[in-house]
């Protein structure tokens, strides 16, 4: 393997070479500056300089694509914000509000909605709940809200006394006794939040806990209102 000589990184870039170089090239035995450089033969060398022209035109394009869409990053707890791929549409299950009316997701077409999936004994939740209270607080408008969706078989008889005793007050109560959600969208476990655009299009999940109100989950979010005002799909 000779790992030793050239370390780890320097193990996979001679196997690489040696791979496009063809069996002519030579890697030298010496230490120094010139030890990672390959001694070629004329086919090898121009095989190497394809390779190398093929690889700069690789990453240039991997640039030029990752600037046309400046996508906010945003990590949680345990993992990064992940944008979906083909923006499904959001499944139109039956959400309660705490008066007992039956509401699904059309219903908040034309604005951003940050969907959180939480329980009462989710301790995860309880660390998390407090921030998404705050976020709604500051940014929640007619373009943005967020839905924090209990999936507590009791409903409102435990979410409530929880919401007191949290002094979470800008957050609605909605209910899903039934726990449809948890089968529809496909949960793995709690907390997961999803974030839906306008359209009522899945536009991407975290899993696990997150600080929903640092200036990163803020920019998120503003990057997602800001496509309703310039009317971007």
């Amino acid at each position: 393997m000779r790992v030793t000589r050239y370390g780890l990184f320097g193990y996979h870039q001679a196997r690489l070479g040696s791979e496009f170089l063809g069996k002519d090239a030579a890697w030298p035995s010496q230490s120094g500056e010139n030890a990672m450089t390959p001694k070629l033969g004329k086919k090898p060398a121009v095989k190497f300089a394809l390779f190398i022209a093929a690889f700069v035109l690789a990453v240039t394009l991997g640039i030029g694509a990752a600037s046309a869409d400046d996508h906010p990053t945003f990590r949680g707890a345990m993992v990064p914000y992940t944008p979906t791929q083909a923006s499904p549409p959001a499944p139109l299950i039956p959400i309660l509000d705490a008066k007992g009316n039956t509401l699904n997701f059309s219903d908040f077409h034309g604005k951003v909605v940050l969907l959180n999936l939480w329980a009462t004994w989710c301790a995860p939740c309880l660390r998390e709940m407090p921030s998404l209270d705050r976020l709604q607080a500051e940014m929640g408008s007619d373009k943005f809200m967020v839905l924090a969706l209990s999936i507590d078989s009791e409903g409102l008889e435990v979410v409530t006394p929880f919401f007191k005793q949290l002094g979470l007050k800008s957050l609605a109560v909605f209910l899903d006794p039934k726990g449809k959600a948890t089968k529809s969208f496909g949960i793995l476990g709690l907390p997961t939040s999803y974030i839906i655009d306008h359209r009522g299009r899945i536009a991407g999940e975290l899993m696990g806990p997150a600080e929903w109100d640092t200036d990163e989950a803020k920019a998120l979010m503003r990057y997602y209102i800001e496509r309703i005002d310039d009317k971007i799909d």
